[in-house]
This record gives C-alpha cells, structure tokens and sequence, in this order.
C-alpha cells in the first residue's frame, strides 16, 4: 500500500500510532526531495524510489532507505525515554550518477572528464546539507544530518545524506 502524503506534523495520523507512520513519513520525504532538487534546478535521476535497508544500484538513481528507527529525540538521543515517548527513524537518501571509466587499454579517465562528472555530487551533497533537513525536521525539533561521496565503483558514484529525525 503507498500513501500519497502532501503534509506532514500536525496532520491526525501523527498522533495515531495504529497506523503506517514509517512509510507515510517516507512517502513525504521522497516527494519533499523532489521538490527541493526542483528548487536548485538541478535533475535527479529519472529512477526514485524509498526501500528498507541496503540499497542495491546497477544504474542512476536517488534512493531513500529506511535504517533505523529509535525510541528518544534527536534532542536528547541518549536519555532514557517511556515506552510511549517520543520516536526517531534514521535514513539516508543516496544518489548515484555515472562516473567516467577508463577508456579501455587500461587508459584512465582525463582530470577533465573526472572534474566535471563531479559537479554534480557536489551539488547533491549541498542540497543534501543546505537544503533538505529544513524540509525533513518537520516539527522544527533538531535532525541530526550529514554528507558523505561515495566512491566511484561499477561506472557509478554520487553522495549519501544520514538523517535523523523525529517522528
């Protein structure tokens, strides 16, 4: 079952822990990514999705996964919480782009071609900083968010956000 969710915070599903709060909250944050990358006018791969757990990439995509999810606040992670306090979901949002390969007889890329295919995963790394937690910290509580590239492998390589929120 996907939820098409348009907001988010103080909507009744928020406060009615019987329904599939997770999946609402990613159904969101995928449309809120899309958005944001609107914003900047830069395009993100035609491939978008959310998942559970490790993401598997064979082409371009921006991925959402769903890691963890605690009980607490990301205001105060490590204090002890009821068992009906508050939550945290911890996920990462990961886009991957073509990298430059050699050029066959063991030829490495050019500088060139390296520099300019990163370009774009340094804009992703700033949109995942500058612009997507406001767009995740829903209830303006604090998120816990970083940027991380990741390495060039198979023709494919880009950055990965790690979020954490409340929910």
């Amino acid at each position: 079952m996907t939820a098409t969710v348009t907001a988010w915070g103080s909507d009744a599903y928020m406060t009615d822990r019987n329904g599939p709060v997770i999946s609402q909250f990613m159904d969101f944050a995928l449309a809120q990514v899309i958005s944001e990358y609107a914003s900047y006018g830069v395009p993100l791969p035609s491939r978008k999705y959310w998942t559970v757990g490790q993401e598997a990439f064979d082409c371009e995509q921006a991925v959402l996964s769903v890691q963890t999810t605690t009980l607490g606040t990301t205001s105060f992670p490590a204090e002890i919480s009821k068992c009906s306090g508050p939550r945290m979901l911890s996920f990462n949002f990961q886009v991957v782009r073509c990298a430059p390969v050699s050029g066959g007889r063991s030829r490495a890329p050019s500088a060139k071609s390296l520099q300019s295919a990163s370009v774009p995963a340094a804009m992703d790394m700033e949109i995942m900083i500058y612009g997507l937690p406001a767009r995740f910290d829903v209830y303006q509580s604090g998120i816990i968010a970083s940027a991380t590239a990741t390495s060039s492998e198979g023709g494919l390589f880009g950055a990965v956000g790690s979020y954490t929120v409340n929910l």
